[in-house]
This record gives structure tokens, C-alpha cells and sequence, in this order.
């Protein structure tokens, strides 16, 4: 991925999560950047479909584009960053 993308994501995110807006500034690990679709499903490299994810974000989410809402149980799934981060940021956290 080239380190122009890079930046323009870590950018537009503010050094946050994208998913559940924790800085970067005091973690130990460094924040990765998250295909939003994953690769193998056909999701592309580009600003619109790549998030800035902290470690546990991107772990829970994994190769997942859906989750069940642990307050209904219904199903969600999205293909945006806006659309995952604003499940995941709800009071009632997504669980992936």
C-alpha cells in the first residue's frame, strides 16, 4: 500500500480508531490500516473502503463484514468504513 494512502487515512482518521475512536497516542501498538470489504471479497485499496483500526478493533473485525448487535441480535453488516464505525461506536458495541 503506498505511504501516501497511508498517511491520507491515519489523516482523515486523526491518529483514532476508525471503529471505536481510540487515539493512537499512549498505545504501545501501532494502529493498523483495515480493509473495510476485505481483499478477498472483492474490496479495493483505496481511501473509501480503508480504516485506521487499533489492535482490538482490527482483531474482533477481522476478514467480517458482518455482526450481530448484542442488544436486538440482529444481524449487520456493512461495506463502509462510516457504516462499521458507527455500529461500533454506538453505546451497544457491535460484536464482530
Amino acid at each position: 500500500m503506498p505511504a501516501t494512502l497511508q498517511r491520507r487515512v491515519r489523516e482523515r482518521a486523526a491518529d483514532r480508531c476508525e471503529y471505536c475512536r481510540l487515539a493512537q497516542v499512549g498505545q504501545e501498538a501501532t494502529f493498523h490500516i483495515d480493509h473495510v470489504q476485505p481483499r478477498h471479497e472483492g474490496g479495493m485499496t483505496t481511501l473509501e473502503n480503508l480504516a485506521l483500526a487499533c489492535v482490538s478493533c482490527s482483531l474482533r473485525k477481522g476478514a467480517r463484514t458482518h455482526g450481530s448487535d448484542p442488544t436486538t441480535g440482529a444481524l449487520r453488516t456493512s461495506s463502509t468504513r462510516a457504516g462499521l464505525a458507527g455500529k461500533i461506536t454506538s453505546k451497544s458495541r457491535t460484536s464482530f
